[in-house]
Protein backbone atom coordinates (compact mmCIF):
# COMPACT_ATOMS: atom_id res chain seq x y z
CA UNK A 1 0.00 0.00 0.00
CA UNK A 2 3.06 2.56 1.32
CA UNK A 3 4.41 1.79 -2.51
CA UNK A 4 1.33 2.93 -4.41
CA UNK A 5 0.81 5.95 -2.15
CA UNK A 6 4.42 7.05 -3.12
CA UNK A 7 3.58 6.44 -6.78
CA UNK A 8 0.24 8.29 -6.46
CA UNK A 9 1.65 11.42 -5.06
CA UNK A 10 4.70 11.72 -7.21
CA UNK A 11 2.94 11.44 -10.39
CA UNK A 12 -0.37 13.76 -9.42
CA UNK A 13 -3.99 12.42 -10.62
CA UNK A 14 -3.94 12.34 -14.29
CA UNK A 15 -0.80 10.59 -14.40
CA UNK A 16 -1.32 8.02 -11.82
CA UNK A 17 -5.00 7.81 -13.98
CA UNK A 18 -2.80 6.77 -17.07
CA UNK A 19 -0.32 4.51 -15.18
CA UNK A 20 -3.49 2.85 -13.59
CA UNK A 21 -4.95 2.30 -16.80
CA UNK A 22 -1.58 0.41 -18.14
CA UNK A 23 -1.06 -1.96 -14.85
CA UNK A 24 -4.60 -2.73 -15.81
CA UNK A 25 -3.80 -4.14 -19.19
CA UNK A 26 -0.61 -6.05 -16.99
CA UNK A 27 -3.65 -7.12 -14.62
CA UNK A 28 -5.66 -8.53 -17.64
CA UNK A 29 -3.02 -9.80 -19.63
CA UNK A 30 -1.80 -11.78 -16.41
CA UNK A 31 -5.57 -12.83 -15.62
CA UNK A 32 -5.38 -14.68 -19.46
CA UNK A 33 -2.41 -16.48 -19.20
CA UNK A 34 -3.06 -17.41 -15.53
CA UNK A 35 -6.38 -17.13 -14.81
CA UNK A 36 -8.08 -21.01 -13.65
CA UNK A 37 -4.87 -22.36 -13.62
CA UNK A 38 -3.61 -20.27 -10.03
CA UNK A 39 -6.85 -21.47 -8.27
CA UNK A 40 -6.85 -25.41 -9.65
CA UNK A 41 -3.13 -25.65 -8.71
CA UNK A 42 -3.85 -24.85 -5.20
CA UNK A 43 -7.23 -26.82 -4.79
CA UNK A 44 -5.26 -29.97 -6.86
CA UNK A 45 -2.10 -29.98 -4.93
CA UNK A 46 -3.74 -29.43 -1.19
CA UNK A 47 -5.96 -32.56 -2.12
CA UNK A 48 -3.12 -34.86 -3.08
CA UNK A 49 -0.91 -33.52 0.02
CA UNK A 50 -3.99 -34.53 2.19
CA UNK A 51 -4.31 -38.04 0.53
CA UNK A 52 -0.67 -38.38 0.97
CA UNK A 53 -0.43 -38.85 -2.80
CA UNK A 54 2.59 -35.91 -2.58
CA UNK A 55 4.73 -38.15 -5.77
CA UNK A 56 1.47 -36.99 -8.04
CA UNK A 57 2.45 -32.63 -7.01
CA UNK A 58 5.58 -32.62 -9.17
CA UNK A 59 3.28 -33.56 -12.34
CA UNK A 60 0.37 -31.19 -11.13
CA UNK A 61 2.79 -28.45 -11.43
CA UNK A 62 4.41 -29.25 -15.05
CA UNK A 63 0.94 -30.22 -16.22
CA UNK A 64 -0.77 -27.04 -15.39
CA UNK A 65 2.48 -24.73 -16.21
CA UNK A 66 2.42 -26.17 -19.36
CA UNK A 67 -1.60 -24.70 -19.47
CA UNK A 68 -0.16 -21.18 -18.77
CA UNK A 69 2.75 -21.30 -21.04
CA UNK A 70 -0.10 -22.43 -23.96
CA UNK A 71 -2.29 -19.44 -23.11
CA UNK A 72 0.42 -17.02 -22.96
CA UNK A 73 1.28 -16.11 -26.85
CA UNK A 74 -2.86 -15.65 -27.38
CA UNK A 75 -2.61 -13.62 -23.94
CA UNK A 76 -0.39 -11.17 -24.93
CA UNK A 77 -1.73 -10.84 -28.87
CA UNK A 78 -4.86 -9.61 -27.21
CA UNK A 79 -3.55 -7.27 -24.89
CA UNK A 80 -1.40 -5.76 -27.70
CA UNK A 81 -4.28 -5.48 -29.88
CA UNK A 82 -6.11 -3.89 -27.12
CA UNK A 83 -3.31 -1.24 -26.26
CA UNK A 84 -3.14 -0.69 -29.79
CA UNK A 85 -6.86 0.26 -30.05
CA UNK A 86 -6.32 2.92 -26.92
CA UNK A 87 -3.08 3.73 -28.02
CA UNK A 88 -3.96 7.70 -27.81
CA UNK A 89 -5.01 7.13 -24.18
CA UNK A 90 -1.34 5.99 -22.72
CA UNK A 91 0.98 8.52 -21.73
CA UNK A 92 2.28 10.63 -24.90
CA UNK A 93 6.39 10.45 -23.92
CA UNK A 94 7.61 7.18 -25.09
CA UNK A 95 4.53 5.39 -25.80
CA UNK A 96 5.31 2.57 -27.87
CA UNK A 97 8.34 1.86 -25.52
CA UNK A 98 5.92 1.19 -22.81
CA UNK A 99 3.84 -0.55 -24.74
CA UNK A 100 6.43 -3.08 -24.88
CA UNK A 101 7.36 -2.90 -21.36
CA UNK A 102 3.47 -4.29 -20.07
CA UNK A 103 3.75 -6.87 -22.86
CA UNK A 104 6.97 -8.12 -21.43
CA UNK A 105 6.03 -7.55 -17.59
CA UNK A 106 3.14 -10.13 -17.81
CA UNK A 107 5.02 -13.03 -18.42
CA UNK A 108 6.83 -12.66 -15.24
CA UNK A 109 3.82 -11.92 -13.42
CA UNK A 110 1.31 -14.87 -14.72
CA UNK A 111 4.68 -17.16 -13.30
CA UNK A 112 5.20 -15.31 -9.94
CA UNK A 113 1.03 -15.88 -9.75
CA UNK A 114 1.49 -19.36 -10.36
CA UNK A 115 4.23 -20.44 -8.61
CA UNK A 116 2.85 -18.32 -5.39
CA UNK A 117 -0.29 -20.91 -5.88
CA UNK A 118 1.96 -23.61 -5.69
CA UNK A 119 3.07 -22.96 -2.56
CA UNK A 120 0.08 -22.15 -0.92
CA UNK A 121 -1.65 -25.40 -2.04
CA UNK A 122 1.03 -27.13 -0.20
CA UNK A 123 0.21 -24.82 2.74
CA UNK A 124 4.04 -23.30 2.88
CA UNK A 125 3.25 -19.97 4.22
CA UNK A 126 6.33 -19.36 5.23
CA UNK A 127 8.01 -19.23 1.99
CA UNK A 128 5.48 -16.95 1.16
CA UNK A 129 6.50 -14.61 4.35
CA UNK A 130 9.85 -14.80 3.02
CA UNK A 131 8.76 -13.84 -0.63
CA UNK A 132 7.42 -11.08 0.61
CA UNK A 133 10.04 -9.96 3.16
CA UNK A 134 12.82 -10.23 0.50
CA UNK A 135 11.21 -8.46 -2.51
CA UNK A 136 8.64 -5.75 -0.53
CA UNK A 137 11.64 -3.92 0.99
CA UNK A 138 13.42 -3.97 -2.40
CA UNK A 139 10.52 -2.30 -4.11
CA UNK A 140 10.11 0.10 -1.69
CA UNK A 141 13.31 1.62 -1.63
CA UNK A 142 13.47 1.61 -5.29
CA UNK A 143 10.58 3.76 -5.29
CA UNK A 144 11.68 5.90 -2.83
CA UNK A 145 14.47 6.46 -4.90
CA UNK A 146 11.94 7.46 -8.12
CA UNK A 147 10.58 9.55 -6.46
CA UNK A 148 13.79 11.00 -4.67
CA UNK A 149 15.03 11.82 -8.42
CA UNK A 150 11.47 12.83 -9.63
CA UNK A 151 10.63 9.81 -11.73
CA UNK A 152 8.13 9.97 -14.01
CA UNK A 153 5.80 7.41 -15.72
CA UNK A 154 8.24 5.80 -18.02
CA UNK A 155 10.36 5.68 -14.37
CA UNK A 156 7.63 3.84 -12.62
CA UNK A 157 6.81 1.59 -15.11
CA UNK A 158 10.35 0.15 -15.78
CA UNK A 159 10.55 -0.08 -12.35
CA UNK A 160 7.41 -1.99 -12.09
CA UNK A 161 9.18 -4.87 -14.43
CA UNK A 162 12.81 -4.77 -12.68
CA UNK A 163 10.18 -5.96 -9.83
CA UNK A 164 7.90 -8.15 -11.42
CA UNK A 165 11.02 -10.03 -12.89
CA UNK A 166 12.35 -10.14 -8.82
CA UNK A 167 9.28 -11.57 -7.55
CA UNK A 168 9.08 -14.26 -10.26
CA UNK A 169 12.66 -15.56 -9.87
CA UNK A 170 12.39 -15.58 -6.04
CA UNK A 171 8.74 -17.42 -6.25
CA UNK A 172 10.17 -19.72 -8.94
CA UNK A 173 13.16 -20.99 -6.39
CA UNK A 174 11.14 -21.39 -3.04
CA UNK A 175 8.34 -23.25 -5.21
CA UNK A 176 10.80 -25.55 -7.22
CA UNK A 177 12.69 -26.01 -3.83
CA UNK A 178 9.34 -27.28 -2.08
CA UNK A 179 8.18 -29.77 -5.25
CA UNK A 180 11.83 -30.72 -5.82
CA UNK A 181 11.61 -32.41 -2.55
CA UNK A 182 8.65 -34.68 -2.77
CA UNK A 183 10.85 -37.01 -5.44
CA UNK A 184 11.30 -37.66 -9.40
CA UNK A 185 8.25 -36.16 -11.56
CA UNK A 186 6.11 -38.91 -13.33
CA UNK A 187 4.89 -38.67 -16.83
CA UNK A 188 1.82 -37.27 -17.65
CA UNK A 189 0.01 -40.49 -18.77
CA UNK A 190 0.75 -41.39 -14.73
CA UNK A 191 -2.23 -39.02 -13.76
CA UNK A 192 -4.51 -39.78 -16.93
CA UNK A 193 -7.43 -40.74 -14.78
CA UNK A 194 -7.36 -37.28 -13.32
CA UNK A 195 -6.15 -35.45 -16.60
CA UNK A 196 -9.50 -35.28 -17.71
CA UNK A 197 -10.96 -33.86 -14.54
CA UNK A 198 -8.43 -31.13 -14.26
CA UNK A 199 -9.20 -29.72 -17.48
CA UNK A 200 -12.80 -29.98 -16.93
CA UNK A 201 -12.31 -28.24 -13.35
CA UNK A 202 -9.84 -25.55 -14.93
CA UNK A 203 -11.66 -24.61 -17.83
CA UNK A 204 -14.81 -23.71 -15.50
CA UNK A 205 -11.99 -21.81 -13.19
CA UNK A 206 -10.51 -20.51 -16.15
CA UNK A 207 -13.71 -18.82 -17.43
CA UNK A 208 -14.69 -17.84 -13.63
CA UNK A 209 -11.89 -15.85 -13.53
CA UNK A 210 -11.96 -14.01 -17.29
CA UNK A 211 -15.58 -12.84 -16.37
CA UNK A 212 -14.79 -12.56 -12.09
CA UNK A 213 -11.78 -10.03 -13.72
CA UNK A 214 -15.18 -7.79 -15.45
CA UNK A 215 -16.25 -7.46 -11.76
CA UNK A 216 -13.76 -7.04 -9.25
CA UNK A 217 -10.93 -6.10 -11.73
CA UNK A 218 -11.46 -2.37 -11.66
CA UNK A 219 -13.10 -2.42 -15.03
CA UNK A 220 -14.00 1.03 -14.37
CA UNK A 221 -10.48 1.92 -14.55
CA UNK A 222 -10.76 1.10 -18.22
CA UNK A 223 -13.87 3.16 -18.68
CA UNK A 224 -13.08 6.32 -16.63
CA UNK A 225 -10.37 6.08 -19.09
CA UNK A 226 -11.90 6.05 -22.09
CA UNK A 227 -15.62 7.88 -21.63
CA UNK A 228 -14.20 10.26 -18.79
CA UNK A 229 -10.65 11.71 -17.86
CA UNK A 230 -7.66 10.44 -16.44
CA UNK A 231 -7.61 11.96 -12.59
CA UNK A 232 -11.16 10.88 -12.62
CA UNK A 233 -9.80 7.03 -13.23
CA UNK A 234 -6.60 8.14 -10.60
CA UNK A 235 -9.79 9.02 -8.04
CA UNK A 236 -11.37 5.34 -8.23
CA UNK A 237 -7.89 4.00 -8.40
CA UNK A 238 -6.59 4.91 -5.18
CA UNK A 239 -10.12 4.42 -3.58
CA UNK A 240 -10.70 0.77 -5.02
CA UNK A 241 -6.72 0.07 -4.04
CA UNK A 242 -7.44 1.53 -0.24
CA UNK A 243 -11.14 -0.71 -0.07
CA UNK A 244 -9.15 -3.67 -0.90
CA UNK A 245 -6.53 -2.78 1.15
CA UNK A 246 -8.93 -2.65 4.27
CA UNK A 247 -10.83 -5.77 3.66
CA UNK A 248 -7.54 -7.63 3.57
CA UNK A 249 -6.11 -6.04 6.20
CA UNK A 250 -6.88 -8.84 8.38
CA UNK A 251 -10.05 -10.40 7.71
CA UNK A 252 -8.49 -11.00 3.94
CA UNK A 253 -5.84 -12.77 4.74
CA UNK A 254 -7.97 -15.47 6.50
CA UNK A 255 -9.51 -15.97 3.26
CA UNK A 256 -6.26 -16.38 1.99
CA UNK A 257 -6.08 -19.71 3.34
CA UNK A 258 -9.16 -21.31 2.58
CA UNK A 259 -8.74 -22.68 -0.32
CA UNK A 260 -6.68 -25.76 0.63
CA UNK A 261 -8.58 -25.83 3.99
CA UNK A 262 -12.00 -26.69 2.71
CA UNK A 263 -10.71 -28.61 -0.43
CA UNK A 264 -9.61 -31.19 2.42
CA UNK A 265 -12.26 -30.66 4.86
CA UNK A 266 -14.60 -32.27 1.64
CA UNK A 267 -13.23 -35.53 3.12
CA UNK A 268 -15.41 -35.06 6.52
CA UNK A 269 -19.06 -35.12 7.31
CA UNK A 270 -20.96 -32.28 5.86
CA UNK A 271 -21.98 -31.42 9.29
CA UNK A 272 -18.48 -30.78 10.11
CA UNK A 273 -18.04 -28.13 6.91
CA UNK A 274 -21.28 -26.77 7.82
CA UNK A 275 -20.13 -26.26 11.14
CA UNK A 276 -16.60 -24.93 9.60
CA UNK A 277 -18.43 -22.66 7.63
CA UNK A 278 -20.42 -20.92 10.28
CA UNK A 279 -17.82 -20.61 12.79
CA UNK A 280 -14.74 -18.94 9.84
CA UNK A 281 -18.30 -16.76 9.11
CA UNK A 282 -18.87 -15.85 12.30
CA UNK A 283 -14.72 -14.74 12.98
CA UNK A 284 -14.80 -12.47 9.20
CA UNK A 285 -17.84 -10.42 10.07
CA UNK A 286 -16.01 -9.52 13.71
CA UNK A 287 -13.12 -8.52 11.83
CA UNK A 288 -14.48 -6.97 8.79
CA UNK A 289 -17.23 -5.25 10.49
CA UNK A 290 -15.04 -2.59 12.73
CA UNK A 291 -12.22 -2.20 9.57
CA UNK A 292 -15.17 -1.34 7.00
CA UNK A 293 -16.95 0.89 8.98
CA UNK A 294 -13.97 3.33 10.63
CA UNK A 295 -12.70 3.16 7.00
CA UNK A 296 -15.73 4.44 5.79
CA UNK A 297 -16.39 6.92 8.55
CA UNK A 298 -12.65 8.53 8.34
CA UNK A 299 -12.56 8.24 4.80
CA UNK A 300 -11.85 11.92 4.12
CA UNK A 301 -8.91 12.25 7.27
CA UNK A 302 -7.25 8.67 5.38
CA UNK A 303 -7.32 10.24 1.57
CA UNK A 304 -5.65 13.63 3.04
CA UNK A 305 -3.46 11.48 5.51
CA UNK A 306 -1.98 9.13 2.48
CA UNK A 307 -2.57 11.12 -0.70
CA UNK A 308 -3.02 14.77 -0.15
CA UNK A 309 -5.49 17.86 -0.85
CA UNK A 310 -4.91 16.90 -4.68
CA UNK A 311 -6.96 13.23 -4.23
CA UNK A 312 -9.69 14.59 -1.39
CA UNK A 313 -12.16 13.35 -4.42
CA UNK A 314 -11.33 9.98 -3.66
CA UNK A 315 -13.06 10.28 -0.65
CA UNK A 316 -16.50 9.56 -1.22
CA UNK A 317 -15.60 6.90 -3.71
CA UNK A 318 -13.83 5.41 -1.04
CA UNK A 319 -16.42 5.44 2.07
CA UNK A 320 -18.82 3.89 -0.50
CA UNK A 321 -16.47 0.89 -1.73
CA UNK A 322 -15.54 -0.42 1.76
CA UNK A 323 -19.35 -0.70 2.80
CA UNK A 324 -19.97 -2.42 -0.31
CA UNK A 325 -16.99 -4.79 0.42
CA UNK A 326 -18.90 -5.76 3.86
CA UNK A 327 -19.80 -9.63 2.38
CA UNK A 328 -16.46 -9.76 0.13
CA UNK A 329 -14.61 -11.48 2.74
CA UNK A 330 -17.98 -13.88 3.45
CA UNK A 331 -18.26 -14.47 -0.83
CA UNK A 332 -14.71 -15.31 -0.54
CA UNK A 333 -15.55 -18.18 2.26
CA UNK A 334 -18.29 -19.09 0.19
CA UNK A 335 -16.53 -19.06 -3.01
CA UNK A 336 -14.01 -21.64 -1.28
CA UNK A 337 -16.51 -23.75 -0.05
CA UNK A 338 -18.18 -24.26 -3.54
CA UNK A 339 -15.05 -24.92 -5.33
CA UNK A 340 -13.86 -27.36 -3.03
CA UNK A 341 -17.49 -29.09 -4.09
CA UNK A 342 -16.32 -28.32 -7.67
CA UNK A 343 -19.16 -26.53 -8.39
CA UNK A 344 -17.07 -24.02 -10.79
CA UNK A 345 -20.31 -24.67 -13.16
CA UNK A 346 -22.57 -22.57 -10.51
CA UNK A 347 -20.32 -19.88 -9.67
CA UNK A 348 -19.55 -19.38 -13.45
CA UNK A 349 -23.22 -18.45 -14.18
CA UNK A 350 -23.56 -16.19 -11.59
CA UNK A 351 -20.31 -14.33 -12.65
CA UNK A 352 -21.63 -14.35 -16.38
CA UNK A 353 -24.72 -12.32 -15.32
CA UNK A 354 -22.77 -9.82 -12.92
CA UNK A 355 -19.79 -9.90 -15.10
CA UNK A 356 -22.40 -8.58 -17.94
CA UNK A 357 -24.71 -6.37 -15.77
CA UNK A 358 -21.14 -4.82 -14.79
CA UNK A 359 -20.17 -3.86 -18.09
CA UNK A 360 -23.34 -2.46 -19.39
CA UNK A 361 -24.08 -0.59 -15.87
CA UNK A 362 -20.57 0.63 -15.90
CA UNK A 363 -20.71 2.39 -19.82
CA UNK A 364 -24.32 3.76 -19.23
CA UNK A 365 -23.58 5.21 -15.69
CA UNK A 366 -19.66 6.44 -16.32
CA UNK A 367 -21.10 8.29 -19.32
CA UNK A 368 -23.50 9.91 -17.45
CA UNK A 369 -22.22 10.02 -14.25
CA UNK A 370 -18.36 9.68 -14.22
CA UNK A 371 -16.67 9.17 -11.43
CA UNK A 372 -19.65 8.62 -9.56
CA UNK A 373 -21.35 6.33 -11.67
CA UNK A 374 -18.48 3.86 -11.74
CA UNK A 375 -18.96 4.19 -7.50
CA UNK A 376 -22.64 2.97 -8.39
CA UNK A 377 -22.03 0.49 -10.78
CA UNK A 378 -19.64 -1.70 -9.08
CA UNK A 379 -21.12 -1.07 -5.65
CA UNK A 380 -24.86 -3.00 -6.75
CA UNK A 381 -23.15 -5.72 -8.64
CA UNK A 382 -20.05 -6.16 -5.69
CA UNK A 383 -23.10 -6.36 -3.08
CA UNK A 384 -25.40 -8.96 -4.91
CA UNK A 385 -22.90 -11.24 -6.41
CA UNK A 386 -21.92 -11.50 -2.76
CA UNK A 387 -24.99 -12.43 -1.75
CA UNK A 388 -25.90 -14.91 -4.27
CA UNK A 389 -22.80 -16.72 -4.06
CA UNK A 390 -23.50 -17.12 -0.08
CA UNK A 391 -27.00 -18.59 -1.16
CA UNK A 392 -25.86 -21.20 -3.04
CA UNK A 393 -22.84 -22.60 -0.72
CA UNK A 394 -25.24 -22.36 2.59
CA UNK A 395 -27.77 -24.02 0.13
CA UNK A 396 -24.84 -26.70 -0.40
CA UNK A 397 -24.03 -27.39 2.90
CA UNK A 398 -27.82 -27.29 4.07
CA UNK A 399 -26.86 -24.51 6.80
CA UNK A 400 -27.56 -20.69 7.23
CA UNK A 401 -25.26 -18.18 8.18
CA UNK A 402 -26.55 -15.86 11.54
CA UNK A 403 -26.84 -12.94 9.49
CA UNK A 404 -28.53 -11.55 12.38
CA UNK A 405 -25.31 -11.84 14.36
CA UNK A 406 -23.68 -9.76 11.37
CA UNK A 407 -26.05 -7.53 11.51
CA UNK A 408 -25.65 -7.21 15.47
CA UNK A 409 -21.76 -7.06 14.94
CA UNK A 410 -22.10 -3.71 11.76
CA UNK A 411 -24.52 -1.96 14.58
CA UNK A 412 -21.63 -2.11 17.36
CA UNK A 413 -19.00 -1.20 14.54
CA UNK A 414 -21.20 2.31 13.48
CA UNK A 415 -22.19 2.58 17.84
CA UNK A 416 -18.22 2.71 18.38
CA UNK A 417 -17.52 5.06 15.51
CA UNK A 418 -20.26 7.48 16.18
CA UNK A 419 -18.84 9.77 18.51
CA UNK A 420 -15.69 9.72 16.76
CA UNK A 421 -17.14 12.02 14.08
CA UNK A 422 -17.59 14.61 15.92
CA UNK A 423 -13.45 14.99 16.57
CA UNK A 424 -11.93 14.93 13.09
CA UNK A 425 -10.86 18.28 12.21
CA UNK A 426 -9.05 18.62 16.34
CA UNK A 427 -5.68 18.12 15.22
CA UNK A 428 -3.31 16.79 12.11
CA UNK A 429 -4.94 13.82 10.31
CA UNK A 430 -2.66 11.43 10.96
CA UNK A 431 -2.87 12.14 14.79
CA UNK A 432 -6.41 11.70 14.35
CA UNK A 433 -6.39 8.73 12.79
CA UNK A 434 -4.39 7.19 15.42
CA UNK A 435 -5.86 8.50 18.68
CA UNK A 436 -9.86 7.53 16.91
CA UNK A 437 -8.41 4.29 16.09
CA UNK A 438 -7.60 3.24 19.19
CA UNK A 439 -10.37 4.68 21.36
CA UNK A 440 -12.52 2.94 18.43
CA UNK A 441 -10.79 -0.79 18.64
CA UNK A 442 -10.95 -0.41 22.64
CA UNK A 443 -14.59 0.67 22.50
CA UNK A 444 -15.86 -2.15 19.35
CA UNK A 445 -14.17 -5.19 21.67
CA UNK A 446 -16.11 -3.95 24.84
CA UNK A 447 -18.70 -3.80 23.39
CA UNK A 448 -18.95 -7.44 21.67
CA UNK A 449 -17.96 -8.72 25.75
CA UNK A 450 -20.89 -6.81 26.76
CA UNK A 451 -23.46 -7.57 24.24
CA UNK A 452 -22.11 -11.19 24.33
CA UNK A 453 -20.77 -11.42 20.78
CA UNK A 454 -18.46 -13.79 22.59
CA UNK A 455 -18.09 -16.98 22.79
CA UNK A 456 -16.53 -19.05 25.79
CA UNK A 457 -13.54 -20.81 23.19
CA UNK A 458 -13.19 -16.96 22.14
CA UNK A 459 -12.15 -15.93 25.52
CA UNK A 460 -9.85 -19.27 25.62
CA UNK A 461 -8.07 -18.21 22.85
CA UNK A 462 -7.75 -14.53 24.17
CA UNK A 463 -6.42 -15.74 27.21
CA UNK A 464 -3.91 -18.05 25.63
CA UNK A 465 -2.75 -15.05 23.54
CA UNK A 466 -2.30 -13.06 26.29
CA UNK A 467 -0.33 -15.25 28.25
CA UNK A 468 2.73 -14.49 25.83
CA UNK A 469 2.34 -10.58 26.79
CA UNK A 470 4.34 -8.73 28.91
CA UNK A 471 3.46 -9.08 32.89
CA UNK A 472 1.47 -5.62 33.06
CA UNK A 473 0.07 -6.24 30.00
CA UNK A 474 -1.32 -9.27 30.61
CA UNK A 475 -2.44 -9.02 34.03
CA UNK A 476 -4.91 -5.98 32.50
CA UNK A 477 -5.75 -8.99 30.19
CA UNK A 478 -6.59 -11.55 32.58
CA UNK A 479 -8.73 -9.12 35.02
CA UNK A 480 -10.26 -7.84 31.44
CA UNK A 481 -10.75 -11.88 30.48
CA UNK A 482 -12.11 -12.60 34.15
CA UNK A 483 -14.74 -9.81 33.79
CA UNK A 484 -15.78 -11.19 30.57
CA UNK A 485 -16.13 -15.01 31.67
CA UNK A 486 -18.22 -13.45 34.64
CA UNK A 487 -20.55 -12.47 32.34
CA UNK A 488 -20.84 -15.86 31.30
CA UNK A 489 -18.68 -16.12 27.83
Amino acid sequence: MLISILVARQLGAEDYGRYSLMMWFVAFGVMLASGGVVTSIIKFIAEQKDKKGQYTIPVIVKYNLNILYFKLPFSIAIIATLLLIIEKRLPADNTRFLFWIVLIAVLPKALQAFYTSVLKGMENFKSIFLLNSIVTPINLLAVIFVVWIGGSITSFVYLYLGVTILYYLVSNYFAKKEVRGLGREFGVNSLASSKANMNKQTKYLYLTALLGFFVDRQMEVFFLSMLATPEAAGFYNVAFMLSIYAVELIPGLLVGVLLPVMAKSRMDSMEVQAYRYREVGRYLMLLTAPVIVFVAAYADVIIEMLYGQEYKAAAMPLAVLVLAAVLAPLAGLANSLLVSHERQKMVLKLILIAAVLNIVLDYILIKLFALTGAVIGFSVIKLGLSVLILAFASKLVRTSLDYNYYLRALLLAFLSVAPLMFVKSIAVPFVVFILAGLVFTTTYFLFLAQFRMLTGDDVKILRDISDKLPGGVALQADRLFTWMESRGL
